[in-house]
């Protein structure tokens, strides 16, 4: 399988930048702008029709490839912070992530299962981490988004100098919108990215654009985000790096999210690798500090 140059879940299924949506803050909830039901309509059938055509052409190519690796990763992380208010929100979550791999083409599927305190609840918009400002404090627990993406490797670094690939993720509203967990509609992001090694370093960087569903109440926008990573190979198997993560607000006047992730992660075997990180928030809109750990294997 394609060695993946980061593995954190703190933004689900493709990158490490986080974004803010506040949903209403001291009861006061945010007035919607004015939405034509014909255009939410439109909307809809254009995502769902861009999902169907890409993985459909994807899913075709993919089938003439040769040769096909599957793997699974089992993702645990925490993070708090106050996001911009004056109580501290903390949260966990456990995901377990599928995936199908070829030469040409990868395939995955993320199961979250979330436990959130606090009146900040993160919740996975497509492609990223969201957090959503909602009035209660109590603590919600269950199922999280699942999302499914599809990615086509375009170049590759021993034929090209460069890998280049191209990638669709669509996000299911299965978390809980009564109890904060997701936002209850459904989201389409794709996102391009292209990395060069030099020597025992390689960089990397990643920009893509989140299409979001429309939830009563909440004046969301679509939004872009990108990161750019950097790694070393310290030792036989294992390497040392850093992503930093920008996200643009989702809500118009709300500030953009910026982190740091710093990890480590090292293959225990040819099929088997753990990687840890910690993160830092740089904005309001971000964590203030996380942690977590990561376990992959292949099949």
């Amino acid at each position: 399988m394609r060695e993946s140059r980061t593995a954190s879940a703190f933004a689900g299924t493709t990158d490490k930048a986080g974004l803010v949506m506040r949903a209403s803050i001291g009861g006061k909830h945010m007035k919607a702008g004015p939405t034509k039901p014909e255009r939410r309509a439109g909307e809809s059938v254009a995502r769902a029709l861009l999902l169907v055509l890409a993985l459909g052409s994807s899913a075709a190519s993919a089938a003439g490839d040769g040769d096909w690796g599957f793997g699974a990763k089992l993702s645990y992380d925490r993070a708090e912070g106050t996001y911009g208010t004056q109580a501290k929100s903390n949260d966990a979550s456990t995901t377990l992530l599928l995936s199908a791999d070829s030469e040409n083409h990868s395939f995955d599927l993320s199961l979250p299962y979330v436990a959130q305190t606090g009146p900040g609840r993160r919740v996975i918009l497509a492609g990223r981490r969201a957090v959503v400002i909602v009035e209660s404090g109590k603590t919600a627990m269950g199922m999280g988004d699942v999302t499914l993406g599809a990615t086509r490797y375009l170049l590759n670094e021993e034929k090209h100098g460069v890998d280049l690939d191209a990638g669709l993720s669509y996000k299911f509203a299965t978390a809980s919108e009564s109890r904060g967990l997701g936002t209850g509609k459904n989201d389409v992001a794709v996102q391009a990215s292209l990395a060069r090694s030099f020597g025992a370093a390689t960089f990397s960087i990643s920009a893509g654009y989140t299409f979001v569903g429309k939830p009563e109440g909440q004046d969301l926008r679509n939004s872009g985000f990108a990161s750019f990573d950097a790694s070393v190979r310290l030792a036989s198997g294992l390497n040392a790096g850093a992503t930093f993560g920008y996200g643009a607000a989702s809500v118009s006047g709300a500030p953009s999210s910026r982190d740091v992730t710093y990890y480590l992660n090292y293959r225990l075997s040819k099929k088997h690798k753990v990687e840890v990180y910690v993160l830092d928030g740089h904005s309001t809109q971000s964590p203030d500090r996380g942690a977590g750990a990561t376990f992959s294997v292949d099949f």
